[in-house]
C-alpha cells in the first residue's frame, strides 16, 4: 500500500439474489461450482471481479478507448494491452464471508457465523480502521449462540432446527451486542433490518459452519434443450448441476489506492469517486436469470475509528 494514502475503505455486499461467481467446470458432482478459498473452504468473491463490475458501473470496462480518454479511469483501473498496458490503482481485496443464510424451521432463516470468521472479520475490520469493539464468543459444542428474542428457537424446548439438523440454543449477551455492532455496519440506514438481522444472528461451532458452507449453498440442475427435436440437448452435455451463494449471504473485503501514475491526479480523488455510497449491482453468472443481484456498500469515514 502507498505510504501516502493510508485510506482503506471496507465495503459490504448483501446478496439480493443468489450470486454465481464460478471457476469453471468442477470436478465434484457439481459442475460449475463456486469460488472457495484454498484453506478454509468457505465460498469468496474474488478482489478482481468486483474491481470489474465497478469499473462496469462506472462505463469504465476494458474496451475500446474508454479508459484512455478519462486519466480518472485509467488510473483508477488500468488499461490492457501487448505494449502499454498499465495497472489500476485501486486494490480490491477479496469478499470474504461474513454470515451464510440456513434454512430454519423457525425465522425462515438464520444469519450463521462462527467464532474464526469472527475474528477474520475483526482483523479486516481493523486494518480498514473499523473495530467490533467487541469480546467474540465460542460457541460450545452441539450448541448455538442465539440472542434474546431470537426469532429462531422453538419457544418449548429451546432448540433451533437448521436444515436437518436440530441443535441446543444458549442466550449470549456477547453474541447480542456483535449482532448489534455488524447490523449497523450492513444496515446502517434501515432499522427494520438491523432488526431482522439481530432476530436471526447464530454463531455455530466450528465444525457445524463448516459443514453448512459447503453443503447449504444453493444448487440447482439445469438443462439444455435442443431447438430441433424440442428435447434434452444430451450432445451438448444437457444436464448440469450449478452451485451458487443463496440470497441474503453477506460478505465484506477492503479497498484502497496504491501509487497513483497519472500525474496530476490524487490517491483520495480515486476512492472518493469510485469507493463511496451504496449501489445496487450485478456479479457474476446468470445474468440473464435474476442472478447476482446485490448492494455494494463502502464504509463512510465518519464511521471510522479514530488513530
Amino acid at each position: 500500500m502507498s505510504e501516502k494514502n493510508d485510506k482503506t475503505i471496507n465495503f459490504w455486499i448483501h446478496a439480493l439474489s443468489a450470486i454465481h461467481v464460478g471457476t469453471g467446470k468442477g470436478a465434484g458432482y457439481i459442475d460449475l461450482p463456486i469460488s472457495r478459498e484454498k484453506v478454509t473452504n468457505w465460498p469468496y468473491i474474488p478482489g478482481s471481479t468486483i474491481k470489474g463490475v465497478i469499473a462496469d458501473y462506472y462505463d469504465a470496462s476494458d474496451s475500446g478507448d474508454r479508459r484512455e480518454k478519462d486519466k480518472k479511469k485509467k488510473a483508477a483501473f488500468g488499461i490492457a494491452g501487448d505494449n502499454n498496458s498499465s495497472a489500476g490503482s485501486l486494490v480490491f481485496t477479496d469478499a470474504r464471508i461474513v454470515c451464510l443464510p440456513v434454512q430454519s424451521l423457525y425465522g425462515t432463516f438464520a444469519w450463521c457465523t462462527s467464532e474464526l470468521v469472527l475474528r477474520s472479520l475483526s482483523r479486516d475490520l481493523e486494518w480498514g480502521k473499523l473495530c467490533l469493539e467487541e469480546e467474540i464468543p465460542v460457541a460450545p459444542e452441539n450448541k448455538v449462540l442465539v440472542i434474546e428474542g431470537s426469532s429462531l428457537i422453538e419457544k418449548s424446548n429451546k432448540k433451533i432446527y437448521l436444515q436437518e439438523l436440530d441443535m441446543d440454543t444458549q442466550i449470549c449477551e456477547k453474541t447480542e451486542r456483535l449482532a448489534e455492532k455488524i447490523a449497523n455496519l450492513v444496515f446502517p440506514d434501515d432499522e427494520e433490518w438491523r432488526k431482522k438481522f439481530k432476530e436471526r444472528f447464530t454463531i455455530l461451532p466450528e465444525n457445524v459452519f463448516n459443514y453448512f458452507s459447503e453443503m447449504g449453498t444453493q444448487v440447482e440442475a439445469k438443462i439444455r434443450i435442443d431447438p430441433n427435436t424440442k428435447v434434452v440437448d444430451k450432445e451438448q452435455g444437457g444436464l448440469w448441476y450449478q452451485e451458487a451463494l443463496p440470497a441474503e449471504t453477506i460478505l465484506t473485503g477492503m479497498v484502497w489506492c496504491d501509487k497513483v501514475y497519472e500525474e496530476n491526479i490524487q490517491a483520495k480523488e480515486l476512492t472518493d469517486k469510485y469507493c463511496t455510497g451504496k449501489k445496487t449491482i450485478q456479479i457474476g453468472g446468470k445474468n440473464t436469470t435474476g442472478q447476482g443481484r446485490i448492494t455494494l456498500s463502502f464504509m463512510e469515514a465518519k464511521n471510522k475509528k479514530e488513530d
